[in-house]
């Protein structure tokens, strides 16, 4: 398993990624390395301890790197010794390899494109698992199956969160590989009674999520992803903005004999978050005297969605940049797309998953919400949800979760 996992990170390695699998105890309470004192106090269980020092470089050194730039770190307590690697790895690949690199970094591509939500990456990934074997946990545990070795299960998470599990052949005490990733990535979110006339404009009012420079985000084609659940229980799915003949949306800016003094400003202050509304019509609707702009939209999005205003305040949409990733540079060595931050991460980890033949330990992949607002939520790491599915899947083998949790690397 780990060869096949280390042979597709090193291809995405070539679009700038490097992936380290830190050694961790999950959920457990007595870890194995010795950990301080101090330490032990705070619970704090991703602070590796040795108790000797390292000697081998191979076997012995903790990885660190960015894809060009590659170190080793060992060594004792008074001296560490690093060996770095300054070569890229295209100096190394034969022409076959960079054949699989351009096949592998298509499909990655064709990935971002078509993924740019978190639902509609869980979506796309449980099609694909679906057609490699993977089941439903909630319908295996329903049958009163027993989980053996080789079996797929998935759990997904009110859609923004998937967990794919492939049984490995020893017992599940003996602990898990996990691969984790979050799939969520900054945009704007609509409030939920987003839009609003002014001057003769229809704007959609927006928050935006996780860490974004807010600057970047106006003069661009904008689409609009998500879902809207409406009052009759029905729900529809938005993709406004990608296709070819689709009109694109966008926040406006001031053109440069005009914005003297916000070019004056510092980086973080050019746009205020509060200035991120989306225009999105200027044409009034024939015979209204009051928001006629406004009423001209909600009109459209009837005709094209059958949705109206009050279905706003159950719907979850998404501004993100509109258009397909592309290749990047002259010599197509890398790609530009939204969403790398840090699908860059998931798609090699749920492939790797795919590739797996007859796993030793049980593989686990991650892919999580919630990660660019400090993964709270019920869909986010914080959440208990992994720990309950382990809970679960360790009664289904007859397993002690604790010994399951102390033993598993992340």
């Amino acid at each position: 398993m780990r060869k096949k996992f280390k042979k597709l990170v090193g291809i995405t390695t070539a679009v700038a990624m490097a992936v380290s699998l830190v050694p961790t105890n999950v959920f457990a309470e007595e870890p194995e390395v010795a950990v301080a004192e101090e330490s032990a106090k705070n619970d704090n269980l991703l602070r590796v301890w040795y108790d000797e020092p390292a000697t081998d470089w191979q076997t012995q050194s903790l990885a660190i790197g960015n894809g060009y730039m590659g170190g080793l770190v060992f060594g004792g307590i008074n001296n560490d010794k690093i060996h770095i690697n300054e070569k890229t790895v295209w100096e190394s690949y034969t022409e076959e390899d960079k054949k699989k690199v351009y096949d592998f970094c298509e499909e990655y591509r064709t990935f971002l494109s078509k993924c740019k939500t978190e639902r509609e990456c869980v979506k796309e990934i449980l099609k694909e698992a679906e057609a490699k074997g993977y089941r439903s946990l909630k319908e295996v545990r329903r049958s009163g199956e027993k989980l053996q070795a080789g079996d797929k299960v998935y759990v997904s998470i009110m859609g923004k969160t998937l967990a794919l599990f492939h049984i490995g052949k020893e017992p599940m005490e003996k602990g898990m590989n996990i691969l984790g990733a979050h799939i969520d990535s900054p945009r704007l979110d609509l409030k939920q009674n987003p839009l609003y006339e002014s001057d003769g404009l229809a704007m959609l009012e927006t928050h935006y999520y996780g860490g974004i420079k807010k600057y970047q985000w106006v003069a661009m084609p904008l689409a609009l992803h998500g879902v809207v659940a409406k009052k009759d229980g029905t729900s529809v799915e938005i993709a406004l903005g990608e296709d070819p003949s689709d009109p694109v949306i966008g926040i406006s800016d001031l053109l440069p004999h005009l914005g003297k003094k916000q070019m004056e400003k510092r980086g973080n202050e050019v746009v205020e978050g509060e200035d991120l509304n989306i225009l999105v019509g200027s044409i009034p609707l024939s015979g209204e005297e009051k928001e006629p702009v406004k009423k001209q939209i909600l009109q459209l999005l009837k005709e094209k969605y059958n949705i109206e205003e009050t279905d706003f305040i159950s719907a979850e949409l998404e501004a993100v940049p509109a258009g397909n990733a592309r290749n990047y540079g002259l010599d197509e060595s890398m790609i530009m797309g939204y969403g790398q931050d840090d699908r860059v991460c998931a798609y090699p980890s749920y492939r790797a998953m795919f590739e797996l033949d007859k796993p030793q330990y049980t593989c686990v992949c991650l892919l999580v919400d919630k990660e660019e607002i400090g993964s709270e939520g019920n869909t986010g790491m914080n959440s208990d949800f992994l720990k309950h599915y382990l809970e679960r899947l360790a009664q289904m083998q007859g397993a002690d979760v604790k010994d399951l949790c102390q033993h598993t690397l992340c």
